[in-house]
């Protein structure tokens, strides 16, 4: 992320001198993937979080069914 913001930040300033409004487009897209990313890890991590709960609930309490 640090690499990617580095980046993002060297093509807004070389665009700023020229084209100032152009730059928040270059920093929204960046916002709007950063914020899709996180999002994506949150819920990865929920999943998981959710998995390792079931798991954990069966194994302490099994069900065997009707």
């Amino acid at each position: 992320m640090a690499k990617e913001q580095a980046e993002m930040e060297k093509q807004y300033l070389a665009v700023y001198k020229g084209n100032p409004i152009q730059t928040q487009a270059i920093l929204q897209n960046f916002e709007d993937k950063t914020l899709i990313g996180g999002l994506q890890v949150a819920e990865e991590l929920t999943h998981t979080l959710m998995a390792q709960i079931l798991k954990d609930t069966e194994s302490a309490y099994h069900f065997e069914g009707f």
